[in-house]
């Protein structure tokens, strides 16, 4: 098997799983609106829930405040809770604002150390890309940080390594994409100058249908709203 297929075998799951967990469930799970009406603990559990394998609600996310995000990140920062994790992560992106960048950036570079096994690496890439979802629009610094890593150079500084196909560049090249992916979901004219920056000189070859999507989704979010472009496009 040559080293392009066993990557892309490798990370079929893992763009599976980004596809199902940015998707807009066309159907809300019974008593789902009930439960989350009921304490934060009971919001957080909920969200938690492994009912939501499918797809988080945007409608859902948004309802939560910040007040949830004390028990997010205790999720966050327990190993037993790593099936959880991502819709932890989720729920922080869409939560927004810089007390969330700030549990989403110490997952990012401050949480682990050395080799990542692929359940955390996915979570990373949902970390990066979640820096994009807030519901109020983009921190300055939220803003700065998904345009940095666009380059797959700015990763290289991370604390931590994912090895797929016998080299760690490719994670690299995996999180400028997701960065390309979270920078979209902003909406905001900054984004569009990246995106066609990079348009016209992507920083690898695997961008390419990440920028193009991008400039599109960039486009449908100020329009329409980030709620409304919540489920379209995937990850590359």
């Amino acid at each position: 098997m040559s080293r392009t297929h066993k990557r892309n075998a490798a990370l079929a799951p893992v763009l599976i799983l980004l596809t199902f967990l940015r998707a807009d469930a066309a159907k809300s799970e019974a008593g789902e609106t009930s439960r989350l009406h009921g304490s934060t603990s009971a919001q957080v559990e909920a969200i938690l829930s492994p009912t939501h394998a499918h797809g988080l609600r945007f409608d859902t996310l948004a309802s939560l405040s910040e007040a949830v995000l004390p028990q997010l990140a205790r999720a966050l920062n327990d190993p037993s809770e790593k099936q959880r994790w991502l819709n932890a992560l989720t729920a922080i992106g869409v939560i927004g604002g810089a007390r969330s960048q700030s549990v989403i950036e110490e997952f990012i570079w401050g949480r682990f150390k050395g080799e990542l096994d692929i359940d955390t690496f996915r979570a990373m890439m949902i970390a990066v890309e979640a820096l994009g979802w807030s519901k109020s629009g983009p921190t300055t610094e939220a803003l700065k940080q998904l345009t940095d890593g666009t380059n797959p150079e700015h990763w290289r500084s991370l604390p931590w390594t994912h090895t797929i196909a016998g080299s760690p560049d490719y994670a690299r090249v995996i999180l400028s994409e997701v960065a390309i992916n979270g920078l979209s979901y902003t909406g905001t004219a900054s984004a569009e100058s990246t995106l066609i920056s990079l348009s016209r000189s992507p920083h690898h070859r695997r961008q390419v249908g990440n920028i193009e999507e991008g400039l599109i989704r960039n486009r449908a979010v100020r329009e329409r709203g980030l709620r409304a472009c919540w489920g379209e496009g995937k990850s590359k």
